[in-house]
């Protein structure tokens, strides 16, 4: 008996020293929902009015609740009773491999394992997951069962007492009765059954005692059901759960090695269809929960843990050079595989350790997030309003110290055909007329603030993209409609959801909205940013690198998606990206080996605009070899199926006056109506008139006036043509057509403040300062402009 005690002691001490490294850790969206009652009980939130029912039984999580108490220190007081259940399953675990073995050492080992791999981090860290609760209540449960037919009855109270934890667990209690009464008798079978019945039973009572059976708390479950089937799709829409179990082998490998043929030994003894019951009810449990979270494999890792207790009892009876060389052999495999994971519990909450976590987003971007919308709260005055995440980010209400608009607290996607989701509309649309919470926060992009004004009247206009990763509205305005959108028939508010949905993935991810002339300064900034945050944002580095690149900084763009291949070398793509940019710093021959490593790897994998783009940064490097014939074939066939590409159109032109093939050039100016957009139609004529000057022996107004006659209302040819005569000294006609691109109505406004800046050049005194200041009137960052006011400002201090 000493020595259990000793074991066990030093088991629990094992435990706790493992899971303490966590208990600062930054919370999941699962522990932000769960602990969101007691963390907002100062604004007199209640379960159901204000959270629609969750982690059922709900007296349990009104016991969290108390447990939790004040938001200060709340986390690591549920952290805290997380340990206490863990300690609980290694105990169990020890428990059941003594049990079946009678050996304690082979049972302190496999208690230590699920000391150490029931810690994962990958399934527990920043979570607040059921399993957790219910595992040792399984085990116990499992254990008793199949020591024999006298121990059902309690195995039975631990199997429903397991269900407190998730009520999903019932699935044991409906496979193992008919085994039990297969192999057990049917009187084990009854016993079992109303062992597990009565803990089942009193909670259901309890339940409805607090009012968590009527028809409202039905509804809330009914559409929590609804959501959870729905939001584990996007698992599979764009994941793939391969790699993560394939990652969940390898960080439990010593699990596997040894838990595999103790299963297989299990199975094969005396009540070894009692075992597989078990197994059974345990996988069963991953595929009914579409294995959407990772801790759901926690289970199958406590019945890991057994049987490699089980194996290791079994190999130890060998012949003792076979039985040293296995422990030998398994220490080695353990010592080594719990180095590879040793960081993730010295440095838990570096940003190097955060990033290699599936919710590297929810635990590095969100805290950074939350310190911004707490700091717009407070210089806004808005610190009683509440706001609104769109989402899974729930954790974003905690360290904004804010609560959410609407009664769900969660996210969902469609299809949106069933009248139980009606709550969920309900609770969102009803959240933003009553609360109309002052800032909406988009962490998924498909949501349509557009639609939302549609039909709710509530107007929110985006200030900023966080991090390039979440838009962040503002309520501007708000008209009353004619018809309550609560009151639409449940089809139509269906209806509304779908179109509200429309706009993006229904995943986290980088926002692109701000990547264009007016916003790209402002992205880059903020993808430097997330950068810092986290240097191995394979995403945000793929965005830096293509802002970088659309800012010319092409060293910084290089080195950005040289990481990304670095990291990631079968993410297709890049390398073309990565070749555009070395072809701009003139580094040829690398951009055409990745040209050719790009095709060769991922030909199949390349869509088609994929393609098309891969053949023109080809073209350009065949140009750059001046290997002009290959050059325009591959441009000209990139033409043909992307029109509407005018850098296509522009590298054509570059092989014409390469080649100084005037025919070509009058070629393309020919079809050029195949431009749809005007602005680049008649940028892409005026081009063509500036080369054809270049390559003709006439002077360049002689050339361009041909073309002028054919285009007459083409600004960007007209200010082409006004120059032509600058250049070759005839200022009084350079003056009038200056002049008369100002005055026409046609013009764009970058090119009248471009000739009036032309016009100024060509004036004196006075006349030359107001034009210049013309000019600054409509582009106020025009440097040319800038510059000789400021010398004619300096030159004439009392003008």
């Amino acid at each position: 008996m000493e020595v259990h005690i000793i074991l066990m002691l030093i088991l629990g001490g094992l435990s706790i020293a493992i899971r303490k490294p966590f208990l600062n850790f930054p919370i999941d969206d699962d522990f932000a929902v769960h602990t969101y009652i007691p963390r907002f009980s100062r604004w007199g939130l209640r379960w159901k009015k204000d959270l629609a029912l969750i982690g059922i039984p709900i007296w349990k999580m009104k016991w969290i609740d108390r447990l939790y108490g004040p938001p200060e220190g709340g986390t690591r007081r549920v952290r805290h009773l997380q340990t206490a259940f863990h300690i609980a399953a290694v105990w169990a675990i020890y428990g059941a491999v003594w049990g079946m073995t009678g050996n304690v050492w082979a049972a302190a080992v496999a208690g230590g394992l699920y000391a150490f791999y029931g810690t994962s981090p990958d399934l527990v860290s920043g979570s607040f997951n059921h399993e957790q609760f219910y595992i040792p209540f399984m085990l116990a449960g499992g254990a008793l069962v199949c020591t024999g037919g006298s121990m059902v009855f309690l195995a039975g109270l631990c199997f429903g007492i397991a269900t407190f934890g998730k009520t999903t667990t019932v699935l044991f209690s409906v496979i193992l009765t008919p085994l039990l009464c297969f192999h057990y008798g049917l009187v084990a079978g009854i016993l079992f059954l109303i062992g597990a019945a009565i803990p089942i039973l009193v909670s259901q009572w309890a339940e409805r005692r607090a009012g968590h059976m009527d028809e409202l708390s039905r509804k809330q479950l009914g559409c929590r059901y609804a959501t959870t089937i729905r939001s584990t799709l996007t698992k599979s829409i764009y994941f793939s759960h391969i790699p993560e179990i394939k990652q969940l082998l390898k960080r439990t490998l010593p699990l596997w090695i040894a838990g595999l043929p103790g299963i297989i030994l299990l199975m094969v003894a005396e009540s070894g269809i009692v075992f597989a019951g078990l197994i059974l009810a345990t996988v069963g449990m991953i595929i009914g929960q579409r294995a959407f979270s990772r801790y759901h494999f926690l289970p199958s890792l406590a019945w890991l843990s057994v049987a490699a207790g089980v194996s290791i009892h079994f190999m130890v009876s060998w012949p003792p050079t076979y039985a040293i060389a296995f422990s030998v052999l398994f220490f080695c495999i353990v010592a080594f595989n719990v180095k590879s994971l040793l960081f993730f519990y010295t440095r838990p909450c570096a940003k190097e350790t955060l990033a290699q976590y599936e919710k590297f987003d929810q635990y590095i971007y969100v805290p950074y997030l939350g310190k911004l919308l707490k700091r717009w709260r407070r210089l806004k005055g808005q610190e009683r309003e509440r706001i609104y995440v769109w989402g899974t980010f729930s954790q974003l209400y905690h360290y904004v110290d804010a609560p959410s608009s609407d009664t769900y607290l969660h996210y969902c996607i469609g299809p949106w055909n069933t009248p139980f989701l009606e709550v969920f509309y309900d609770s969102l649309i009803g959240g933003l007329l009553r609360h109309k919470p002052p800032l909406l926060v988009r962490a998924f992009h498909d949501l349509d603030p557009s639609i939302l004004e549609d039909f709710t009247g509530l107007r929110y206009e985006r200030v900023k993209t966080a991090l390039c990763r979440f838009p962040i509205y503002r309520l501007t305005a708000f008209r009353s409609q004619e018809k309550d959108p609560l009151t639409l028939p449940w089809e139509e508010k269906m209806l509304w959801m779908e179109l509200l949905t429309k706009s993006g993935p229904h995943i986290p991810g980088i926002d692109r909205s701000d990547f264009n002339p007016e916003g790209v300064e402002f992205a880059y900034k903020e993808c430097r940013k997330l950068i810092r945050l986290n240097p191995e944002d394979l995403d945000g580095l793929v965005y830096l690198g293509e802002l970088s690149h659309h800012l010319k900084k092409f060293s910084e763009a290089v080195s950005a998606f040289s990481k990304v291949i670095e990291r990631e070398p079968q993410r297709w793509y890049i390398r073309i990206l990565l070749a555009t940019s070395l072809i701009e710093l003139n580094q040829i021959d690398e951009a055409e080996r990745l040209l050719k490593e790009e095709w060769h790897l991922f030909e199949d994998k390349l869509s088609f605009e994929n393609v098309s783009e891969w053949k023109y940064q080809q073209g350009r490097i065949e140009l750059a070899k001046n290997q002009l014939d290959s050059a325009g074939k591959l441009f000209e066939e990139v033409r043909k199926n992307q029109p509407e590409k005018i850098s296509v159109w522009e590298a054509c032109l570059d092989v014409c006056l390469k080649g100084k093939q005037v025919g070509g050039m009058r070629q393309l100016l020919e079809q050029t109506r195949d431009i749809e957009n005007p602005s680049d139609r008649e940028w892409f004529v005026a081009k063509i008139g500036e080369c054809l000057a270049k390559v003709s022996e006439k002077p360049d107004y002689e050339t361009i006036s041909s073309i002028v006659k054919e285009h007459p209302n083409n600004c960007f040819l007209n200010y082409a043509f006004a120059s032509a005569f600058a250049k070759g000294g005839k200022e009084e006609e350079a003056r009038k057509r200056f002049q008369e691109i100002v005055d026409s109505t046609d013009t764009y406004d970058n090119i009248r403040s471009a000739s009036l800046f032309r016009l100024g050049l060509l004036a004196d005194g006075e006349s030359r300062r107001d034009l210049f200041l013309r000019c600054l009137q409509i582009d106020p960052d025009h440097s040319g402009a800038k510059k000789f006011l400021a010398e004619f400002e300096e030159q004439n201090p009392h003008s």
